[in-house]
């Protein structure tokens, strides 16, 4: 009997995204890309004989370990088959937070996931994202974990072809709170005279760089200057673009700020969420 499961935990980028209007449920429609990038964070989950759970992280901070969808997760699980599941979770975090990159969602779908196989729970699929959805309009396409366009509030996933070209990942250090976002973006639409009018790829890029014009201001010096084109990803903060010339992107890196991120990272065909 096996006593720990361990996967890697990917992040997404959204090739676009549309916001539609805000639902009853509280969530508002979407029409987005979700492409998979090979952006990991890891999870292992170990059975013990305590009958509680515990999280650790190379993340120290209380809030982080005390308050994290991780938690959810598990509980919502152990609350669906009516049995404790005695654990301890660990997650290694590479993905950064408030970043637009969906690491909270993949966690907690990893988490539901690792759990189902280690306790031989045999919930299926389809109640695993039921379960995923009540948590978080992202975690759907992370139980999936297939790229696929996606519609409904996430809930809605066609399976799609991944891209195929390197990327070029850039996280400003800076945590952006999605309900913050999704706030700006209904009092922006409220004095809007034309409700149709989009960003070309994202709609909280106009909002992204209102909030933060100094970090607006480099991306654009950089697509000038080196003829490429940044997209925010989710609510932001990170920024994305597709590159071919290696060389350049060296270049291009030099002149990124000492306290940003950044990943050289290549889209993925499917999630390692299903190896296990």
């Amino acid at each position: 009997m096996s006593l720990y499961n361990s996967t890697f935990s990917p992040a997404k980028i959204n090739l676009f995204l549309r916001v539609g209007k805000k639902r009853s449920d509280g969530f508002h429609n979407i029409e987005s890309r979700f492409q998979l990038i090979n952006l990991f964070d890891e999870i292992t989950i170990k059975k013990t004989n305590n009958k509680n759970i515990s999280l650790k992280s190379n993340i120290r901070n209380k809030s982080f370990l005390n308050k994290n969808i991780i938690l959810d997760a598990f509980f919502k699980l152990q609350e669906a088959v009516g049995k404790d599941l005695s654990c301890e979770i660990t997650v290694i975090k590479n993905i950064p937070m408030g970043a637009g990159l969906g690491g909270g969602s993949s966690n907690a779908a990893s988490t539901m996931v690792g759990l189902n196989n280690l306790f031989k729970l045999n919930l299926s699929h389809i109640k695993l994202t039921q379960l995923g959805a009540e948590l978080g309009a992202d975690i759907p396409f992370f139980i999936n974990g297939k790229n696929a366009n996606v519609s409904g509030f996430g809930e809605i996933l066609s399976p799609c072809n991944s891209i195929n070209s390197k990327i070029l990942l850039i996280y400003p250090n800076i945590h952006v709170s999605t309900k913050e976002m999704f706030d700006e973006l209904k009092a922006q639409r409220k004095i809007q005279v034309d409700k149709k009018i989009y960003a070309k790829h994202n709609d909280f890029q106009a909002i992204f760089n209102k909030k933060f014009p100094v970090i607006s201001d480099f991306f654009s010096q950089l697509e000038e200057e080196f003829n490429l084109e940044f997209t925010i990803t989710g609510t932001g903060s990170s920024h994305f673009c597709f590159y071919k010339n290696d060389l350049e992107i060296s270049e291009l890196v030099k002149k990124i700020p000492n306290n940003w991120r950044f990943f050289n990272v290549e889209p993925l065909q499917y999630s390692p969420i299903n190896d296990n």
